[in-house]
């Protein structure tokens, strides 16, 4: 019996072994079950090795077309914005579990031969765009879906750091410029000031008047795009809502800077027209763009008032209801 017993230790304490094996190969909250988990884990690993090799020389390619491109300036602060999204998101990723997935390689695979077409043929937007999407892949592979799932905003959001083709660009700021002076001309004349427009030029009578690249109000509508994003993304309103709010960045931005081309045309004509050479023409860019931060602020704000409180004060007056209802019946 004794024997027994001894057996009976020696294997509880094999038993007891082995979950302490177990638990050895519990790393950073993943728990690998077989030899094929860590195998798999370790590919990925070498993975990873691999996507830093390959994209190390697009980041500072990157990082200077932030300053040269005005347009992108914001890129700059998109992957800090897309960090303190994962660093709030903190809690709930630490109770995600986590088991790494070959799926991952639906989106990493493609994403990598895309990346390398844009080497290849020099596409700079293709390459950075295959960065993004071979960085999401990874976190699919190592961490598995659920957390992809969780993560899949702050890794969609680092597309808003890679500036759009030329083409593109060129194309929207040359539609930009032509409306924001058809819209300007007949608010002018308003004013009382004689203007006429040519294409995007608004003659005054002591001078003309280029609605510009960088005064179409293009590099507003970037920016306050993707600050709207990151402003959605912490409030808490329906994803309807939130797709609408963004939405309402664009016509803020080209709304506010058609007001900046007014007062610049409105003060060349009434005061002087060294107020184009002055500080203050520099600084309407600066002050439209924060009213037009400021509006859509308000616009979110009073989304979260008018659909957010409205469900609760009826969830509490159906309460009453029902709690009216149950006094009458006991009556």
């Amino acid at each position: 019996r004794c024997l027994w017993h001894g057996c009976c230790k020696r294997r509880l304490g094999t038993e007891f072994d082995m979950n302490e094996s177990r638990e050895t190969l519990e790393l950073g909250g993943h728990r690998f079950k077989s030899k094929n988990d860590i195998a798999l884990f370790l590919q990925s690993g070498m993975l990873m090795v691999l996507f830093i090799w390959i994209f190390v020389p697009t980041i500072p390619v990157l990082y200077n077309d932030w300053f040269v491109f005005k347009q992108f300036s914001h890129g700059l602060l998109v992957p800090f914005i897309s960090g303190y999204m994962v660093w709030r998101a903190r809690q709930q990723l630490q109770a995600t579990p986590v088991s790494s997935s070959a799926w991952g390689a639906l989106l990493l695979l493609p994403a990598l031969g895309l990346a390398l077409v844009g080497k290849a043929i020099g596409d700079a937007f293709t390459e950075r765009v295959g960065m993004v999407l071979c960085l999401s892949g990874l976190v699919w592979l190592l961490f598995g879906w659920q957390l992809f799932k969780r993560l899949s905003f702050p890794l969609g959001y680092l597309l808003l750091m890679i500036p759009l083709p030329y083409l593109i660009v060129n194309e929207v700021a040359f539609k930009l410029r032509i409306i924001d002076a058809a819209l300007a001309a007949p608010v002018l004349r308003l004013l009382g000031v004689p203007v006429y427009r040519d294409n995007y030029f608004l003659h005054l009578p002591d001078v003309t008047l280029e609605v510009a690249d960088l005064c179409s109000g293009i590099s507003s509508v970037f920016s306050l795009f993707a600050l709207g994003g990151a402003y959605v993304f912490f409030s808490p309103m329906r994803p309807k809502l939130k797709i609408m709010a963004v939405l309402s960045t664009i016509p803020f931005a080209v709304i506010i800077n058609l007001l900046r081309i007014i007062i610049t045309a409105a003060l060349s004509y009434f005061v002087s027209l060294s107020v184009l050479n002055m500080l203050i023409h520099e600084l309407t860019g600066t002050i439209t763009f924060f009213i037009a931060l400021a509006l859509f602020i308000a616009l979110c704000e009073s989304l979260q008032r008018r659909f957010l409180l409205q469900p609760a004060d009826s969830a509490t007056q159906r309460s009453g209801d029902n709690l009216t209802a149950g006094d009458t019946e006991s009556q």
